[in-house]
């Protein structure tokens, strides 16, 4: 028996070597493709993190932003209240009528809002005129003025050096339109700016999280204090740039409203200036007007208006952005030198101090000891930040937000408040067939008075209204979300060679590696964790955002 199964053995040795084999063989591309499997899986499962990690970070990006914007906004608009003064001229305005002891109206009468927002569109009294005030809060508001605005002045208003009537009516005029309209292009301009500013700071952090996640962990527990300390300086530095970075929105806030204001109110002058307070307009008039006001701010062709150039009212220029560091509070500012002088001493981080020295020649002026200087780091977010606001994408979606903004404030608030005949009541029952008069079938106008009052309301509403609808109706713009995020993904695999640091994702991950490597270099159990590569945003995360502006824009 032992001898013939020893023989059957021999004889198929063959077979049974093959056998063997092709078990061997199945076994081992078995064990591969389970293990090829397993990191596909694991491989897709990163992704889908990496995926959700990067759009949770934007999105609470961009509702960090319309905060901001919500937390500075009041910073320019007390300083516009206090730049037209609406309502004390509108108080000048009672405070004559009240002296005159005008028969029709009563001044000084103090009104609800309700009351106040609600005049005839058609003006069917013969003295009716609404002043352009509403206060909410202590803004006061008045009914109605009686009496012609061209009156001749009398004696004692020259004497006493008061402006007249009319003089009052055309200030009032230009004043509430420019504040409404300057108040819309600051609100855009300031969006625009803090999307770009919290994407690029959201974009270094989003890096730098990357980064630390991709350097190997020591295994051993030694501690470098010299790496510690390296570590909280750059730490320190990273944050005292960014601060710095993010004060450059007091140029916005203080001096580029003012400077954008002079062009709206020498285009609202030429478009309004030859109009009445008590001439009636059309919805189509009025819409009409601004747009033709819209076109001497703007430009008046498309061409024009493609190449329009917001960066001035929304950063300094190179030679202020030290006074500007100063103005914002992050520099000190020594009292000894005027406000527009750079303070001779600094210790922050973002500011780089020039020594000058200390000795100088008998009978040469003294020299400067101390010059700050822009940080080459801070200098780097400026440049960028000034690259994308001049960029035609910026430009078009600044031109999208006015839209947004202008057709809540003409199309919705104007149009619902002021020619109120235009929108009926779904209260109101309506017979299947009516009769239609002759005087119904004409288009509803408007004082331009009672236009007036209204934009002088919204003026408030734009910073006090909850919800906001001047933001909700900028947040509907989709190019403004494609705008952030194609800041929040650019550059994530492009070095810089122009600055010494390396600013490219690609180039900081090598970097990162070769300095773990090299730390690790005498320890052999510590073997470097590998860096997934769906975490890299160089790879198929960059998919997430590489063409959405084209997506979005041209849908």
């Amino acid at each position: 028996m032992y001898t013939s199964t020893k023989r059957w053995m021999k004889r198929n040795r063959t077979n049974f070597a093959i056998g063997f084999g092709v078990i061997g063989a199945g076994y081992v591309v078995g064990q591969y493709a389970l293990n090829k499997f397993s990191e596909m899986r694991e491989r897709m499962n990163n992704d889908r993190i990496a995926r959700e990690n990067l759009r949770r970070r934007f999105n609470q990006n961009q509702e960090d932003c319309s905060f901001t914007v919500l937390a500075l906004l009041p910073t320019a608009v007390d300083d516009m209240l206090d730049a037209f003064p609406v309502e004390d001229i509108t108080r000048e305005l009672q405070q004559q009528r009240t002296d005159r002891g005008g028969a029709r109206g009563v001044g000084g009468t103090e009104l609800t809002p309700s009351e106040f927002s609600s005049p005839s569109a058609s003006g069917t009294g013969e003295d009716g005129k609404s002043v352009i005030s509403a206060q909410t809060d202590g803004f006061l508001h008045t009914s109605q003025l009686g009496g012609s605005i061209s009156e001749a002045p009398s004696s004692g208003e020259i004497l006493r050096g008061k402006k007249t009537k009319a003089q009052l009516w055309t200030d009032l005029k230009i004043n509430s339109i420019t504040r409404a309209f300057t108040l819309i292009y600051t609100l855009a301009l300031l969006t625009i700016f803090t999307r770009v500013q919290l994407n690029l700071l959201g974009r270094a952090s989003y890096v730098s999280s990357v980064i630390s996640m991709a350097i190997p962990q020591r295994r051993d527990s030694t501690i470098s204090l010299e790496n510690y300390e390296e570590g909280q300086s750059r730490n320190a530095t990273n944050f005292e740039t960014h601060r710095n970075f993010l004060a450059f929105s007091w140029w916005v806030l203080h001096r580029g409203w003012r400077e954008l204001r002079t062009v709206v109110e020498a285009a609202v002058k030429e478009t309004f200036g030859s109009l009445s307070p008590r001439e009636e307009l059309t919805f189509a008039k009025l819409s009409e007007l601004i747009i033709e006001t819209r076109k001497k701010i703007e430009g008046e062709s498309e061409e024009i208006r493609r190449n329009q150039k917001w960066l001035s009212y929304i950063l300094p220029p190179v030679e202020q952005e030290i006074y500007v560091l100063h103005e914002s509070g992050v520099l000190p500012r020594d009292s000894s030198r005027p406000s527009n002088s750079p303070s001779p001493s600094t210790s922050d981080p973002g500011i780089e101090i020039i020594e000058a020295s200390q000795f100088t020649a008998p009978g040469s002026p003294p020299a400067k000891t101390q010059e700050p200087t822009v940080s080459p780091s801070l200098r780097h977010l400026l440049d960028e930040a000034s690259d994308i606001i001049d960029s035609p994408q910026t430009t078009h979606t600044t031109t999208l937000l006015l839209d947004a903004l202008f057709s809540q404030l003409v199309d919705i608030s104007v149009k619902t408040q002021a020619f109120k005949s235009l929108i009926p009541s779904p209260e109101t029952p309506f017979p299947r067939i009516q009769e239609l008069h002759p005087d119904e079938t004409e288009t509803p106008k408007a004082k331009l008075a009672t236009i007036l009052a209204v934009l002088t309301r919204q003026a408030h509403a734009i910073i006090g209204s909850d919800p906001n609808v001047y933001m909700q109706a900028m947040d509907g713009v989709r190019e403004l979300e494609a705008l952030s995020a194609v800041i929040y993904s650019s550059n994530f695999g492009l070095g810089d060679s122009s600055s010494s640091p390396p600013h490219g994702l690609q180039e900081q991950l090598d970097v990162a590696k070769e300095t773990a490597a090299a730390e690790n270099d005498n320890d052999e159990n510590t073997k470097p964790e590998p860096i997934a590569p769906q975490s890299i945003p160089g790879g198929r995360v960059w998919n997430i955002f590489d063409s959405v502006w084209a997506r979005v824009a041209g849908s």
